[in-house]
This record gives C-alpha cells, structure tokens and sequence, in this order.
C-alpha cells in the first residue's frame, strides 16, 4: 500500500471564514442561494485557489467574478 503525500498545509479555522466571506460576497452580489449547484461550484473554485496559494480576499473575490476555475484532471 503506498502512502499518499499531501504538501499542503491544513485549512485553518481563519482560513474557511475567509473563504465563506468571499462566497457569501458572491452569492449576495449574483442573488445565488449558498446551497445551489452553482454557489456549490464556486466554493470548490475558492477551494481549489487557496489550495495553490491565493490567500488575497480581493484575488479570490476577482476570481470568482471572472468565473475562472481549476480545470480537474481527465479520467
């Protein structure tokens, strides 16, 4: 059995607050309810953007709003 390794440092409880502030921010601006498929998908996108290091509000908000997403790997 091999051992997965994870290089990324664990989410601290700041860390999701950011996070829902700047989903919550998304979802009053677009008049999207949080718990639609599509505020579902935008918090995966800010998800997936901290995890390869965008920690800036402004940034993760800019994101969001350009509808830029991490494309998942095929198979």
């Amino acid at each position: 059995m091999s051992t997965t390794v994870w290089p990324r440092q664990p989410m601290q409880s700041e860390d999701v607050g950011l996070l829902a502030e700047v989903l919550d921010g998304w979802c009053v601006r677009n008049e999207c309810v949080r718990t639609s498929p599509l505020a579902h998908r935008k918090a995966k996108s800010l998800v997936d953007w901290f995890e390869l290091g965008v920690h800036q509000r402004d940034e993760l908000a800019r994101l969001l709003e350009d509808d830029v997403v991490v494309d998942e790997p095929n198979g």
